[in-house]
C-alpha cells in the first residue's frame, strides 16, 4: 500500500473546490481544474489533458495514447489507450484494467474490484465493498461503519475515524488524523502535514520541498492498477499520474 516516487516536488499548495473538498498539489508544473460538481482535481500543466463525466467529476490523463470511458452512472474513467479495457459493476461505476492477467468481480453493493488473476484474492466488507488484496500476508479488517480495509500483516495496523471508516498505516513512523468529517487520516510523522476544506475532511500533504515521498493508497487494489500503468508513461509521467491517483483517492 506503500510506493515510493523517484521524482521530487516543489512544496505543495492547496485549492478548495466548490463541494468543499481541498486539493493539494504541487506548486510548480500543476494546475486545478474544477468538474460540474465542484470538485477540484489537481494535475500536471504539460502534456496532460481532462475531460469531464456526465456526472460532473473532471478526470485528468495524458494527452496522447490514452482513452475516456463513462460508466452507466455518469462518472468518467481515464485508461491506457492500448492494452486496457474497463467493465462496469451493477451500480454503474467503470473500472478499467489490463486486458490481460486481471479479474474483476463485483461486490453485493454493486461496485466492481478489479485484481491481479495471480496471487489475489478478494473479500467483502459488512456494506458490501470488494476490497482485493495478495492471498498471503495480508490481513482484512472491517470498521464500524462496515467498510473492510485490507493491510500487510506484519508492521502494520489500523485505526478508525469518527465515522467507522478504517484506515492501515504502517505501526511506526506515522500519525493519525481525523477531521472535523469525522475521517481518519494517515501520513509520516517526518515533513507531513494536513490541511482541510470546508467540508472537513483531512487532506495529508508534504511540507517540505525535494524531500522524497512515500505514498499511502488505502487500497491496494488501486495502488496495483495505478503501477500497471507503468509501461504506457514515460518515468516522470508515472511518478506524477501515481501521485495524481494518491491525492485523488478516498472518494
Amino acid at each position: 500500500m506503500l510506493t515510493d516516487l523517484d521524482s521530487t516536488y516543489a512544496r505543495f499548495a492547496s485549492q478548495t473546490g466548490s463541494d468543499g473538498r481541498a486539493a493539494v498539489y504541487p506548486q510548480s508544473g500543476w494546475r486545478v481544474k474544477a468538474g460540474s460538481d465542484g470538485r477540484a482535481v489537481a494535475f500536471p500543466t504539460s502534456g496532460w489533458t481532462y475531460s469531464t463525466g456526465s456526472d460532473g467529476r473532471l478526470v485528468a490523463y495524458p494527452q496522447t495514447g490514452w482513452r475516456v470511458k463513462a460508466g452507466s452512472d455518469g462518472r468518467a474513467v481515464a485508461y491506457p489507450a492500448s492494452g486496457w479495457t474497463y467493465s462496469e459493476g451493477r451500480d454503474g461505476r467503470a473500472v478499467a484494467y489490463p486486458q490481460t492477467g486481471w479479474y474483476v468481480r463485483t461486490g453485493s453493493d454493486g461496485r466492481a474490484v478489479a485484481y491481479p488473476a495471480s496471487g489475489w484474492t478478494y473479500s467483502e466488507g459488512r456494506d458490501g465493498r470488494a476490497v482485493a488484496y495478495p492471498q498471503t500476508g495480508w490481513y482484512v479488517r472491517t470498521g464500524s461503519d462496515g467498510r473492510a480495509v485490507a493491510y500487510p500483516a506484519s508492521g502494520w495496523t489500523y485505526s478508525e475515524g469518527r465515522d467507522g471508516r478504517a484506515v492501515a498505516y504502517p505501526q511506526t513512523g506515522w500519525y493519525v488524523r481525523t477531521g472535523s468529517d469525522g475521517r481518519a487520516a494517515a501520513y509520516p510523522q517526518s515533513s507531513w502535514s494536513f490541511t482541510s476544506g470546508s467540508d472537513g475532511r483531512a487532506v495529508p500533504y508534504p511540507t517540505a520541498s525535494a524531500i522524497p515521498l512515500s505514498l499511502l493508497f488505502l487500497d491496494v487494489d488501486d495502488m496495483e492498477l495505478a503501477m500497471a500503468a507503468e509501461s504506457a508513461l514515460t518515468p516522470e509521467q508515472f511518478d506524477n499520474y501515481l501521485l495524481m491517483r494518491y491525492l485523488q483517492q478516498g472518494d
